[in-house]
């Protein structure tokens, strides 16, 4: 006579859900994915910054490598390490929420920032370059966590959100961009039986 196999955990329901699939299995992968990673926005006019940490600074030196945007940097008559120091581009943070069942090609609001210690006075009429985001905390250098999703586009400052620091003026130091991050692969839910 075989024995039935017991379950590896047990699921506390309501009585009128015993005998359904919500009293044998749980569905993972249904939370939101929070993303991070650094970019440059530019097109700033003079109110971006050439000041950046060390470790950011080298990491956006290989994304110009990478996706070949130093390239075109040089055709403009300057060196990678000189377009970072202009006061026309700002380093920045890039924060979105990937919502959970997410597919390939969806589309998110992104919320930018620029990187905290940096002399960028505003990010009014900038533009966000593509910068790869990433799950977990925001790090610089070989142990960031696999690249979920990217983002990139026009900033919007609010004009009416005042400084969180209860300044009557406008934040110009943080803005969004609506529709601005595209997921890169699938976020599948899943169905783990107990």
């Amino acid at each position: 006579m075989s024995s039935v196999p017991k379950p590896t955990f047990e699921i506390d329901v309501d009585p009128i859900m015993r005998g359904t699939i919500a009293s044998e299995a749980i569905l993972v992968g249904f939370k939101d994915t929070v993303v991070r990673g650094y970019g440059i926005v530019v097109g700033l006019k003079g109110t971006g910054s050439r000041m950046m940490p060390a470790e950011v600074r080298a990491m956006l030196l290989q994304e110009l490598a990478r996706r070949e945007i130093s390239d075109s940097v040089k055709g403009m008559g300057m060196s990678p390490e000189r377009f970072l120091n202009s006061d026309d581009i700002a380093a920045v943070v890039i924060e979105g929420i990937i919502p959970p069942g997410a597919t390939r090609d969806s589309k998110f609001d992104v919320r930018v920032f620029a990187v905290p210690g940096s002399g960028t006075t505003s990010l009014e009429g900038g533009r966000l370059w593509t910068a790869d985001l990433r799950s977990g905390p925001l790090l610089a250098g070989s142990r960031q966590a696999t690249i979920l999703a990217e983002a990139k586009g026009p900033l919007l400052i609010n004009p009416f959100a005042p400084v969180a620091c209860g300044g009557g003026d406008v934040d110009r130091l943080s803005g969004r961009i609506l529709d601005g991050g595209r997921v890169l692969k699938d976020m599948p839910l899943r169905l783990r039986l107990a």
